[in-house]
């Protein structure tokens, strides 16, 4: 990762077999949506095709192999969102979640979209608006779906998502409508905190959407009004917020921590194509912004490493690294 020029190499794989849906290939609503890496597999969540003209967020993992990947389906609900149904919902695939965290040994945690049915993100039966955690086990290295909870609904596309083993919480960013874009705080992972999408959003509805959808998506702007959680920070306008890191100065000095949150977009609006950095106090209340830097380029994905930002630029496909020290200090 200090190269100046990192070197990249296609790893073959079965994805082919797996995923035969063509929309997949050819249609950039819909592949994989995120990927992550941890006790010794390749974990990927995707757009999965369940049946005709219904669709799912769904899981695979392959053993981490640089010589070939063979995908094995972990996790897909027996649920799926329809897309043949314009009364009922505005069916998009891009809206679809998919973020995976480690969150111990043999689970993690799963973000999944409401595919813009909006009312779906209320219904607890559905895994739809939600975030999952997601227990398996591991029996000779192929790995076997043991059990899921829901630790998060009412959200809406949440594309950013962290974990942090030190205090027990985690923070995830979701998309709003136009404008709501939200930063939130998962406190407790056992009672199913709900943050209200579509009942309340410091959004708007776009300006072409049927005003028969607007019934079961009132877009209050009070959620703890209605009974739900608030954010811990929203923007309007939307920044289209992607993935978030979180930075701790010193590992003994809770009162140090730095949050970074990239975001995407496709204007010049200066907090659009952005990273946006926020100082947090230990018991993550209080979230103040304190600067932006402009990358004026689309950032799909951002990791730490070795004390580095890593960015994932969507525009021209290449990666971007930034001394964390040279942001925090």
């Amino acid at each position: 990762i200090n190269e100046e020029k990192i070197l990249s190499s296609t790893i073959p794989s079965n994805l082919r077999e797996l995923i035969t849906f063509e929309e997949f290939y050819g249609d950039k609503r819909f592949g994989i949506k995120d990927a992550s890496i941890f006790d010794g597999f390749l974990f990927i969540g995707f757009t999965n095709k369940h049946s005709e003209n219904c669709f799912n967020t769904t899981v695979a993992y392959a053993n981490l192999n640089t010589n070939f990947l063979n995908f094995e389906i972990l996790f897909s609900p027996d649920d799926c969102v329809r897309s043949d149904n314009p009364e009922k919902n505005q069916f998009s695939a891009n809206q679809v979640g998919g973020r995976i965290e480690k969150y111990s040994e043999g689970s993690f945690l799963l973000t999944i979209g409401d595919f813009r049915d909006r009312p779906i993100a209320q219904d607890m039966d559905k895994v739809f608006g939600k975030i999952l955690k997601i227990n398996y086990e591991n029996i000779d290295d192929k790995l076997k779906l043991k059990d899921y909870s829901l630790i998060a609904s009412g959200s809406r596309n949440s594309q950013g998502l962290h974990y942090d083993k030190f205090s027990g919480k985690a923070i995830f960013s979701d998309h709003g409508p136009d404008g709501g874009d939200e930063i939130n705080i998962i406190r407790n992972f056992s009672n199913n905190t709900n943050y209200g999408w579509p009942i309340s959003s410091y959004g708007e509805h776009y300006h072409n959407t049927p005003e028969i959808f607007f019934a079961d998506a009132p877009f209050h702007k009070s959620h703890k009004d209605y009974g739900f959680e608030e954010p811990m920070y929203y923007f309007t306008p939307s920044i289209a917020v992607s993935e978030l890191e979180l930075y701790r100065h010193n590992q003994n000095n809770d009162d140090k921590i730095t949050l970074f949150l990239s975001s995407l977009g496709y204007t010049d609006y200066k907090h659009e194509r952005s990273i946006h950095q926020f100082s947090l106090d230990a018991d993550f209340e209080k979230i103040v912004r304190e600067k932006i830097i402009k990358i004026n380029e689309r950032i799909r994905d951002l990791i730490i490493h070795n004390d580095k930002l890593v960015l994932y630029l969507d525009n021209s496909s290449t990666v971007m690294t930034i001394d964390v020290d040279q942001l925090v200090n």
